[in-house]
């Protein structure tokens, strides 16, 4: 079973490599190296008690830290298991440099924050990296192998990964989870080091000129966990409603994967049932995994007289998750993974002109929201989180819009349980390159980035009721890029409308 081993609490396919080159910062046609494909987020409490095993390594959320003001004074032998860090500082994790004494808070607008006359580079003198070390004891406690992930749930704007001195991957998009597969790096039953380098600009800072306050670092949790090598790799859930508008269907894909070389028999169950288990209804299929085999399960559940979810009444059901294997010779079975996730029936829809919620015409009364805390920076608590849901829906609010970034994972789950809308948006704004020929909407090398970002948005976020609209990014111009990233999301995505506010009447919006 899937067991977190340290947890720092928060709050298109590119060209793979298994070595960095340290120019990847500098090269729209690499945002990514050794990533693992997104999958959906799962809440970490929704995992049964007697599934996850917290485990206290009592450690603080500090790291070793060290800050240079320019990327070529950067220390480039710091990930070393011999390394002597004792000289260095120590900075929490999630936190932004700038507010905790390491360079200065900028706020622009329309503007890049630093020389941009070479795009895609960027310069050197001034782009500040931090360091970051920290040494974790990993258990050797476990009944059979197990495959070990590294999710970092975002760093601006973007990082380099060692573990025990060996180089892992790289990613951008400072805000969507990046996971890898650290498994052959790691040693059971001893100390290992993981250690990080953050740029603080990139080729992905030109897809990050929000109106904001330019900041930092490493902004979301980082979490490290054990899972079973037979496992649920994903799911999405798609729970609709008849033509009624009360009748629940409920549509599920679950994903799992055999890491294994050898033959796995499965069971795999979906329980849907409301929140007080008063009533539920249950089904299940058993699959024959070959060695390095994924393979896709698909469920079909119908409850009749549902409960729908809406902003005013978010009526929420449970969905449970389980993967067991299956002995050959007793029989027996042996659960592995257990998920238990929040579902909402509703159906999202335009219609006549008109954006309907179940059938209803809905008047939306929405905000723009920055992740900002004033003492934080872009590190948000869950207090903080729902302050400000209370506060939308006390002054009559009834939609949000993630401008102009997927939030914390955290925020829609509130948005879930609360009732608001989301119109969730990409983390994608350039607006300094303008709206003409110039625009990054228009660049043929920057295409596949684009619509990397709407990946990782999406599937990391698939499975939300709150969300009914996606939007792939905001003040970048339109073009080959936003066209190709609407294509990918549509196909993935029936249930939704999407928007783009810089393709006003052209083809890759649904909402003007």
């Amino acid at each position: 079973m899937r067991q977190y081993l340290f947890i720092i609490m928060l709050g298109f396919f590119c060209l793979s490599a298994t070595a960095q080159t340290f120019t990847e910062w500098q090269d729209p046609a690499v945002f990514e190296v050794n990533k693992l494909y997104p999958r959906a987020n799962i809440p970490d409490n929704n995992r049964s008690s007697n599934f996850i095993d917290y485990i206290d390594w009592g450690l603080s959320p500090m790291w070793k830290f060290h800050y240079a003001p320019n990327a070529d004074e950067r220390p480039t032998d710091f990930f070393r298991t011999d390394f002597d860090d004792s000289g260095w500082d120590e900075i929490p994790v999630p936190g932004n440099w700038e507010l905790n004494g390491y360079g200065v808070p900028v706020y622009v607008n329309t503007t890049n924050d630093f020389d941009n006359s070479q795009l895609p580079k960027v310069p050197v003198k001034g782009n500040a990296v931090g360091s970051y070390r920290r040494w974790i004891y990993i258990d050797n406690d476990y009944d059979e192998p197990q495959q070990v992930i590294l999710n970092v749930g975002g760093a601006k704007s973007c990082f380099y990964l060692w573990v025990n001195g060996q180089f892992v991957g790289y990613s951008e998009d400072a805000k969507t989870n990046s996971e890898f597969d650290i498994t052959e790096f790691v040693h059971f039953g001893k100390a290992n080091l993981i250690a990080l380098q953050v740029f603080k600009w990139s080729d992905g800072s030109y897809f990050e000129c929000q109106d904001f306050w330019r900041l930092s670092g490493i902004e979301r949790s980082i979490t490290l966990y054990a899972q079973p090598k037979t496992h649920i790799l994903d799911y999405k859930v798609v729970a609709d409603l008849d033509s009624t508008y009360q009748n629940g269907i409920l549509d599920v894909e679950v994903v799992i994967e055999n890491l294994t070389d050898n033959v796995v028999e499965t069971k795999c169950n979906t329980f849907l049932h409301d929140l007080e288990y008063f009533y539920g209804i249950d089904d299940d299929q058993y699959s024959t995994l070959q060695g390095h085999e994924i393979k896709t399960l698909h469920f079909n559940i119908f409850w009749p007289d549902v409960q729908p979810w809406t902003a005013e009444k978010p009526n929420l059901y449970g969905l449970d998750l389980s993967l067991a294997t299956i002995d050959h010779k007793s029989k027996k079975h042996n659960i592995v993974e257990e998920i238990t996730i929040p579902i909402g029936f509703r159906n999202i829809r335009i219609e006549d002109g008109l954006l309907k919620v179940n059938g209803v015409p809905v008047t939306i009364r929405g905000v723009n929201r920055h992740e900002h805390d004033p003492e934080t920076g872009h590190v948000v608590s869950r207090e903080r989180m729902v302050q400000d849901i209370l506060l939308m829906k006390a002054n009559n609010i009834n939609t949000v819009r993630t401008s102009h970034y997927p939030n914390a994972p955290e925020f829609y789950n509130l948005c879930d349980k609360y009732g608001l809308y989301v119109i969730d948006e990409a983390n994608a704004e350039s607006h300094a390159q303008g709206y003409g020929e110039k625009s990054l909407a228009k660049r043929a090398d920057f295409k596949e980035a684009t619509v990397a970002r709407t990946r990782n948005m999406y599937e990391r976020d698939k499975n939300h009721p709150c969300i009914i609209s996606w939007s792939l990014g905001n003040e970048s111009g339109n073009g080959i890029c936003y066209e190709a990233a609407y294509d990918w999301l549509k196909a993935k995505d029936t249930t939704r409308p999407i928007q783009y506010e810089r393709a006003l009447y052209d083809r890759n919006t649904d909402i003007v």
